[in-house]
């Protein structure tokens, strides 16, 4: 008996393209005349909705543990990006499929560890699978950039921050776009972290106090220091006025609005803070949004102060 497990995965949960049971259909027919001469048992793992830039995944993590208990004999994908599109992701899983004397087959590319040169083939193919990820990803990043440039003031920084809602609309041509708005039941607790942090002045203290006082993320997660920090240093909790103007504008920071929108109406974002692009004020791009701020540009531009004040004192 030669158990077969066949690993199929999709990105998004849709009835488009190489669906799950697309996958599986052809990984089965593949095995069967692969293996025709052979009892064959058939183990399915499906994860539905995972990306493949990592190998966190319920049922992969599940087929791992059947391989090294031995369970599994043959591994069939339908591409290999199904395993991971990471280079050093899926070489260690090729190296642990050798290890338990896994066959690991791809039946798009058709290729097979049985040979040294379908090993060397896949390793070949999981580069270029890494390639094309990370050019995928400059290339939105780029499109970011420009949108964010362009002052649109829509909300481009995936998921809302603690305190905010992401609300999707369509525009005038049909299109869908993304902004925040303020989360009511959770803006509290912006406030109570930031008043907090200018008068226990370490993160520390913050966090031991968010924990003493059992408030929560609202993921029910506690408030770490590093979440804390993302907090206090995200300019999308200021309001947008002239005094917030001035602070970014005597910092060199590219603005994508007009100095009229800083009225105080509402709320700020920043765009290029974390892009590989920026290494300093310069590049980022700074725009009024469509939320409410949460914070006095006063408060928020104290904390800031003190926040570099400590990390030069730290040095």
């Amino acid at each position: 008996m030669k158990n077969i497990a066949i690993y199929s995965r999709k990105s998004k949960v849709t009835e488009t393209g190489d669906s799950i049971n697309n996958q599986i259909n052809l990984c089965k027919s593949f095995a069967e005349f692969r293996f025709s001469e052979e009892d064959i048992q058939f183990n399915l793992y499906c994860d539905e909705g995972f990306s493949g830039g990592n190998i966190e995944r319920p049922m992969f993590a599940k087929l791992l543990n059947d391989i090294e208990n031995q369970i599994i004999d043959v591994l069939i994908c339908y591409r290999l990006d199904r395993i991971s599109r990471n280079v050093a992701d899926f070489s260690a899983v090729l190296r642990k499929m050798e290890k338990h004397n896994v066959i690991f087959i791809s039946v798009s590319e058709n290729f097979d560890t049985n040979s040294a040169m379908g090993r060397a083939m896949i390793y070949i193919s999981s580069v270029f699978a890494q390639l094309e990820r990370d050019t995928i990803s400059e290339r939105i990043s780029d499109n970011l950039f420009e949108l964010a440039k362009s002052g649109q003031r829509r909300y481009l920084n995936g998921t809302a921050p603690e305190g905010f809602k992401k609300i999707r609309k369509k525009n005038n041509e049909n299109k869908y776009f993304s902004y925040l708005e303020t989360d009511e039941s959770e803006t509290f607790k912006i406030e109570l972290i930031f008043n907090k942090y200018l008068e226990l002045k370490t993160l520390g203290k913050v966090a031991d106090f968010c924990e003493m006082n059992n408030l929560k993320t609202r993921r029910s997660s506690i408030f770490s220091k590093d979440s804390i920090r993302r907090i206090l240093t995200n300019p999308i909790y200021s309001v947008a006025d002239l005094n917030i103007y001035n602070y970014y504008k005597n910092k060199n920071a590219f603005f994508a609005n007009g100095k009229k929108l800083f009225d105080g109406n509402n709320g700020l974002y920043a765009f290029g803070r974390y892009s590989k692009k920026t290494t300093g004020f310069e590049n980022w791009i700074i725009g009024v949004g469509h939320h409410k701020g949460i914070i006095s540009s006063d408060t928020f531009i104290k904390v800031q102060d003190l926040i570099i004040k400590k990390a030069r004192k730290s040095k």
